[in-house]
């Protein structure tokens, strides 16, 4: 199974880069042949979080699916990633899954 990262990484963003795709791969239980690629992007949009972490599922003849969870990296917890395991997914060539951090009180 392929895992690519486009961020640039410390130490630490490495680890935590590490644990979310092990979560990724383990909740939503991707195939061997199933390419993840995970990358923290800024977002400008207006109304949206400064920052958002995509990942993508990759499989040859199939859809790529596209998850936005609208928070850092390092904001991203389990229960994020396994909230994406009860979304139906669509027959989209992409498909937009959208995760946006609460706010905290």
């Amino acid at each position: 199974m392929q895992r690519d990262t486009l961020i640039e990484t410390n130490d630490r963003e490495a680890q935590l880069l590490e644990q979310v795709t092990r979560w990724v791969t383990d909740l939503l239980a991707l195939e061997e042949d199933t390419s993840l690629l995970i990358k923290q992007m800024r977002c400008t949009t207006p109304d949206c979080p400064p920052f958002r972490t995509m990942i993508y599922l990759m499989s040859e003849g199939r859809p790529v699916y596209r998850y936005k969870i609208h928070k850092t990296l390092m904001d991203i917890t389990c229960e994020d990633v396994a909230a994406l395991v009860f979304i139906e997914p669509k027959r989209d060539t992409f498909l937009d899954i959208h995760i946006t951090q609460t706010e905290k009180g």
